[in-house]
């Protein structure tokens, strides 16, 4: 599920005002990605990240997940012991 979806669901079942952040952020999110065509990247990722820190600021869930920083630690290793051609 995308994250405008849980964050609309969340909105609806809290009853949350036409005005809070969850829903503002959601809708916003949710029209790049609906519009069609490819949205520019600067405006879908800016559009993610206030969608992702008002959800992350109603739900309490961490910005970041630490699972995904470890895993992008094991990356970043992996790929530096790749040599260069």
């Amino acid at each position: 599920m995308a994250l405008y979806d849980d964050m609309l669901n969340i909105a609806k079942k809290d009853s949350l005002p036409s005005d809070h952040p969850l829903w503002i952020n959601a809708l916003e999110l949710k029209k790049l990605v609906e519009r069609g065509g490819v949205p520019e990247a600067k405006s879908l990722l800016g559009a993610w990240a206030r969608a992702r820190k008002a959800y992350c600021e109603y739900t309490g869930v961490p910005l970041v997940d630490p699972v995904a920083i470890e895993t992008g630690a094991r990356l970043i290793s992996f790929l530096k012991g790749i040599p260069n051609e």
